[in-house]
């Protein structure tokens, strides 16, 4: 009676160890750390600026990760979403007063420059994504609010 109780035990932990590996996070398929912000639905309804903000910086992050890992299909993918966060930043209602100006340049500059992130993904250039993951983290640091 002891032995298949401790057979079930040893088997419902293999099989809930499996399943959490399954859900890890693990950069090198574009998933992001589970601290970073819930995911953004693009339905018309504007997003607070200070979650898109965070957005942005883990999307370029992962990004970056994975171009350092040549993992250019994942590369794609994450221009694909700083694309779509570049353009919900501009909807945002709630942009601090002194960045409300720089909002629709650096949005419009940042999807841009996803779009050429994407195009450097797909030509595997490591040197013209490097060089465009720097512009854009600086971009995006051009948001942040003000100390």
């Amino acid at each position: 009676m002891i032995c298949r109780a401790g057979v079930g035990v040893v088997t419902l932990l293999l099989l809930a160890g499996c399943e959490a590996d399954s859900r890890a996070p693990n950069s090198a398929n574009g998933a992001l750390p589970p601290n970073a912000p819930r995911a953004v639905v693009d339905d018309g309804q504007a997003a607070p600026y200070a979650e898109l903000l965070l957005r942005a910086r883990a999307q370029v992050s992962s990004a970056s990760d994975n171009s350092y890992s040549d993992n250019w299909t994942a590369v794609g993918d994450d221009a694909g979403r700083l694309e779509q966060t570049a353009k919900l930043l501009k909807e945002a209602t709630d942009v601090p007063a002194e960045r409300k100006q720089a909002v629709d340049g650096v949005a419009t500059g940042l999807s841009q420059q996803a779009g050429q992130l994407r195009d450097a993904a797909k030509a595997k250039d490591a040197k013209r994504a490097t060089d465009l993951l720097a512009s854009i983290q600086y971009q995006i640091r051009q948001l942040k609010p003000a100390p």
